[in-house]
């Protein structure tokens, strides 16, 4: 959903934490490697303001020293919360990255949209930042007053890869939107690796596999139904040879509050029982059950369908890769990390991955995933 914001700084701690620990080891490649494994804490706690008129993004930055060669990201690790004393709905995504080179962001740089003809804020921190490089987002949401947590332990499979370069300085975006003022803590470990080899032809790469879609109300979100039995899927055409890493992030599913219009038109809580289905599969050699998901895709529309039937999902031809499925009560948010490693999963160009999302029950819900499949090609 669009999201909006005004952002006060209550206070921002970085800290580097440096020699915590030594990984010898052997590349993927076989090559001898040894790394010195390093982090940087990201502590920020942050106030969000009451505006629902204009998107605000606002970044923090540390930096990474300076004086050392070959850098890989290798993981996250550590706590994200959103606090709320009101009973409306409030939602974060709270994005790391690298920015590679050039100039690091100040603390508190906002991002605003001042009008529909201009970039948005995502578009203009692009252009502004052009090195910068997405390693891990979440998404917190909270339909309520009280406070909603998300706990991160990740980490890559460093006998398969040295991890992800990064050089120049750590940033975190902080993308709001909401009706009441918030407090949103993050006390993270951006953990990286220094490697004596350098850096290898091939390195890992994010793929889209996350997504947003709005059950109960048809507005919102990259889809939305009214139609509950409906469900999403977001489908990814491996493009290149690759190796299967992680699938990695957090998701969040979450139904609204209870101000129905006079709080943008939400659809009303769910009663009673209600379930959601997150899964994540493979295809080998094509998918054409859902070319038509990839043809809107292309122009960003995502439409509802029975995307769990056989029509689309005839038996024996996909690989549950991660299935997460959540059960609630009334109004509530569900929420859980992910941070899956693969060891033997190959993807062949052609074959598709496939992010499904369908609920069970009545009401509106917005479910979110931000959860990246991260793979690494393979030269031949």
């Amino acid at each position: 959903m669009l999201r909006s914001a005004t952002i006060i700084i209550c206070a921002l701690t970085v800290v580097i934490l440096q020699g915590c620990g030594n990984n010898n080891g052997d590349l993927g490649d076989g090559s001898s490697n040894q790394n010195t494994t390093n982090s940087v804490k990201l502590s920020t706690v942050t106030t969000e303001g009451n505006s629902t008129t204009t998107e605000v993004v606002t970044l923090y930055s540390v930096p990474l020293p300076a004086d050392r060669l070959n850098q890989n990201f290798i993981g996250i690790a550590g706590n994200l919360s959103m606090t709320s004393n009101t009973n409306v709905f409030n939602e974060v995504l709270y994005t790391v990255a690298a920015n590679l080179s050039g100039n690091c962001p100040a603390n508190g740089t906002a991002y605003t949209m001042p009008d529909p003809s201009a970039p948005s804020p995502y578009q203009q921190i692009f252009i502004d930042y052009p090195n910068l490089l997405i390693l891990q987002q979440y998404i917190l949401k909270l339909p309520l007053s009280g406070t909603t947590e998300s706990i991160n332990n990740f980490e890559l499979p460093t006998n398969l890869t040295a991890g992800i370069p990064v050089s120049n300085c750590v940033v975190a975006m902080v993308d709001w939107l909401g009706a009441s003022s918030v407090q949103v803590n993050a006390d993270l470990n951006f953990v990286f690796n220094e490697s004596t080899q350098p850096p290898p032809t091939a390195v890992p790469t994010l793929l889209s596999t996350n997504g947003e879609f709005c059950f109960g109300q048809n507005w919102g979100c990259q889809g939305a139904t009214v139609d509950d039995t409906q469900s999403f899927a977001n489908v990814t055409v491996i493009t290149q040879k690759s190796q299967l890493l992680s699938l990695a992030g957090n998701i969040s599913d979450s139904s609204f509050d209870n101000t129905g219009n006079s709080n943008g038109g939400y659809g009303p809580p769910p009663t009673g029982q209600w379930s959601m289905k997150n899964d994540f599969i493979l295809m080998r050699g094509g998918c054409s059950a859902f070319s038509n998901v990839i043809a809107d895709e292309a122009n960003g529309v995502y439409m509802p369908a029975d995307y769990y039937s056989s029509a689309y999902l005839p038996k024996g031809s996909y690989q549950t890769l991660l299935s997460i499925p959540f059960s609630g009560t009334g109004q509530m948010p569900l929420e859980t990390s992910v941070a899956q490693n693969f060891s033997n999963v190959i993807l062949n160009a052609g074959d598709c991955l496939i992010t499904l999302v369908g609920m069970s029950g009545n009401g509106a819900v917005d479910a979110e995933n931000q959860v990246h499949a991260i793979v690494l090609p393979i030269l031949e």
